[in-house]
This record gives structure tokens, C-alpha cells and sequence, in this order.
């Protein structure tokens, strides 16, 4: 009896090893790098002799010595170097060296309800296309962790949160030339030692422009090294300005170097050269603690 269900039990096992496997399909994510979309299946894309892999689990897209030139979605246009689609957060680590060119294209963007960027590595990245450069339509971005960014739109901005949320950039070095505003946000914050550069080439345009339609708005410089040139102010907020010791140099070409709707803080030994065919001020009050000042006009 032992035996012959035993013989039963064996002849189950061998038919059961010849029915077909069930296929599975592979899960397609939200995220384009160098015209391809990551699956399940491919968790890595060449991006000329370097690579850019993902991993779903803690939405980490890994950036080793990638050379990114082909746009993300095909029934896109403008296409976008890296491209988010939907609401997901995206952490970048940033290993080796890494670009994004396209001539008619544009360099990383989201649109979904809520994305936020976190840009990490002590890599470097650079962004050199025609429009858009680093854009989030809902949510922050952040820069961190000695990660170097350099930025060139030649008919777009820099770095936009385009409904107005945080801009930050802690122990990171970022350098943006753009044509219209080179940061766009409610609130931007630099701080760390951070060494920052931000440029906008058209008229009438800001390198930094801090606010949102209810008025809100805040920049805060702490012990960073910053320079920005515009047409209108370099700095400018719809609420309060805030320098904590580092160096800070503003260019303006046609106005004020700085200008706030609210209040003005220069403390911490810090450091403040405004070049520009106005002074700089604001709608607040304006205050300097321990610091120095040098404005030419």
C-alpha cells in the first residue's frame, strides 16, 4: 500500500514537471532615462558607456558615468533626458561623472500631484539642453550630500518648482546659467558650506524668484558661498530674506541686486556685495548684524 501510493505521489510530481511554467508580465515603471522605460525585467540602461539602474524599492535611480542624449517618453515634445511619470518621489545618486544633453530637449521633469527630487553622491551631473533643466510641477527638490550640479538651459529655467515648493541645497555644489528665472520656487535654502552660482540671461526675468500667489515666500543663506546676476533683483522674495555668515554677491542689470516684500537679516559675520542701478531693499524692515556690506550703485 506504502508502495503504491508512494508510486501515485511520484507520478504526480513528473506530470506536474511537464505542464507549461505561467508567464509573468513584467511591471512597468514610472520612469524614463535615455529614451527607455525601466521594467521589472530591465532594472538597468546603458547610457553610452556608463549605465543608470533603478531600484523600485527605495525609488532610487543610480547614475554611474551615464551619458544621457535621447529624450524619455516617444509621443512627447519636448522629450526630457530623465522623465517621471505620475506621483512617485525620485532619489538620483550621482557616481562619476554624468551629463544630459539635448539640443531640443530638456533635462529632468515630473508632473505628477506630488514628486519630489533628493540628488545625492559626491558625483557630478551635468545638464546642458534647450528648455527646462530640473523641473517638478508638485514638489520639492533637494540637493545634498557633496553632489555637484551644473546647469545650462539655453530657452528655459534652471531649477523650478513650478507650484511653489522648497528648494534646497545643503553641502552641494550647483552652478545654473539659464535664460528665464535660474530658481523658481516658494523657498529656497542653501546652507552648509554650499557654493552656488545662478544666472538668468533674459530681461525682465530674476536668477531667484521665492513666492507663491498667497505672498509666501522665504530665503535662507547659512554659511554658503552664493552669487547670482539678472535683469530684475538676483534675489528676490515675496517674504523675508535671511543671510547667516558665508558670502553672498548679487548682480542686477537693470535694477536692485535684492529686493524683498518683507524683511531683510544680514548677521553672522556675513558678508553682502550688491552691484546694481539701484540700492537694495524691501517692503520690511532691514537690519544688519555683525556683518559687512558693500553696495555699489
Amino acid at each position: 500500500m506504502k508502495k503504491k501510493l508512494f508510486a501515485i505521489l511520484l507520478s504526480i510530481v513528473m506530470v506536474a514537471g511537464l505542464l507549461p511554467t505561467v508567464a509573468f508580465a513584467a511591471e512597468n515603471y514610472n520612469l524614463y532615462v535615455n529614451g527607455e522605460q525601466f521594467t521589472s525585467e530591465k532594472l538597468s540602461i546603458a547610457c553610452g558607456e556608463g549605465t543608470a539602474s533603478y531600484d523600485p524599492n527605495t525609488k532610487t535611480l543610480t547614475l554611474n558615468n551615464a551619458t544621457i542624449t535621447n529624450g524619455g517618453k516617444s509621443d512627447e515634445s519636448p522629450k526630457y533626458g530623465i522623465r517621471v511619470v505620475g506621483d512617485t518621489d525620485l532619489t538620483i545618486k550621482l557616481s562619476g561623472t554624468n551629463s544630459i544633453t539635448l539640443d531640443n530637449g530638456g533635462g529632468i521633469f515630473a508632473d505628477g500631484s506630488s514628486d519630489n527630487y533628493n540628488i545625492i553622491g559626491d558625483g557630478k551631473l551635468t545638464i546642458n539642453v534647450k528648455w527646462d533643466a530640473l523641473y517638478t510641477l508638485n514638489g520639492n527638490i533637494s540637493i545634498s550630500e557633496g553632489a555637484e550640479l551644473d546647469i545650462t538651459s539655453a530657452q528655459g529655467c534652471g531649477i523650478t518648482s513650478y507650484n511653489k515648493g522648497i528648494i534646497s541645497i545643503d553641502g552641494a555644489k550647483v552652478a545654473v546659467s539659464s535664460y528665464y528665472t535660474a530658481a523658481s520656487a516658494k523657498e529656497l535654502e542653501i546652507k552648509n558650506n554650499s557654493e552656488v552660482v545662478l544666472i538668468a540671461s533674459a530681461d525682465q526675468f530674476n536668477a531667484v524668484y521665492m513666492g507663491d500667489e498667497n505672498g509666501a515666500g522665504k530665503i535662507e543663506i547659512i554659511n554658503s558661498k552664493v552669487e547670482a546676476t539678472s535683469y530684475y533683483p538676483a534675489l528676490f522674495t515675496e517674504g523675508n530674506l535671511t543671510v547667516n555668515g558665508g558670502e553672498v554677491k548679487c548682480t542686477s542689470t537693470a535694477d536692485g541686486a535684492i529686493w524683498t516684500k518683507g524683511n531683510i537679516l544680514i548677521k553672522g559675520g556675513a558678508k553682502v556685495t550688491t552691484d546694481s542701478k539701484y540700492p537694495m531693499g524691501g517692503n520690511g524692515s532691514f537690519t544688519v548684524e555683525e556683518a559687512e556690506i558693500d553696495a555699489k550703485n
